[in-house]
């Protein structure tokens, strides 16, 4: 399994503003940006995995066995996966939870935005190292389809005690991660881009990425069931 601090996940404040939403004058949001960067450090581990065996809604992946639709239909034609787990750190959390509720709303926003960026950035790190053109992500718990409960399973995987303590990241009975801001699951090579929230309905996500595709529901389930 590989590390990764932040000085190999480095994000510049002109780069988080650019992402965040307008909820606040710039200068408010600047003030915000400076303080979530004094108390978050990116880290990660990821590791290379291979895909042993499939089925029509499940893959081994590594030993480890994972079941959803979509996911089994996005590796379709895929052997290397790259299960990851990526942390704001315990810093973010004992300072948002000594702050009032305005200032650790948008704290909040902006650590979410942080977070994004640095998934992102793990990818490129990915793709140059391994010589990959394109790739998305998938996260245990963004579907209905893949439930949050296959966290275990990933962490199963990823399966290294010492990194982990390295990371300080840990799951717990209800399989949410802590510290709080942190994300786990999978990056693999696609010549498409997917992203969850395609076939997610919900209106007004403030998380969206991309719009709602009815077409993408309609291959990931009715054709699949057909």
């Amino acid at each position: 399994m590989i590390y990764l601090d932040h000085r190999s996940i480095d994000l510049n404040q002109e780069e988080i503003i650019s992402r965040l939403p307008r909820e606040a004058s710039f200068d408010g949001i600047k003030n915000y940006v400076n303080k979530a960067m004094k108390v978050i450090n990116l880290a990660s581990v990821y590791k290379p995995a291979f895909i042993e065996e499939r089925d029509k809604n499940s893959i081994n992946l590594g030993g480890v066995w994972f079941t959803s639709r979509v996911l089994t239909l996005n590796l379709e034609s895929v052997e290397r996966i790259f299960p990851y787990v990526i942390t704001c750190g315990h810093e973010f959390d004992e300072t948002a939870a000594s702050m009032d509720i305005l200032d650790r709303y948008y704290l909040d926003v902006v650590a979410n935005t942080m977070l994004r960026l640095g998934q992102d950035k793990l990818r490129q790190i990915i793709q140059e190292k391994y010589l990959i053109n394109k790739t998305s992500r998938m996260n245990p718990g963004s579907l209905q389809d893949w439930p949050l409960e296959q966290q275990k399973q990933l962490f199963s995987l990823l399966g290294d005690e010492d990194l982990f303590r390295q990371l300080r990241v840990s799951l717990t009975d209800s399989y949410m991660m802590l510290p709080q801001k942190t994300v786990a699951g999978l990056i693999y090579p696609t010549e498409s881009t997917f992203e969850s929230c395609q076939l997610c309905d919900r209106e007004n996500c403030p998380q969206r990425r991309a719009p709602y595709d009815e077409e993408k529901v309609k291959k990931y389930f009715y054709a699949a069931n057909s």
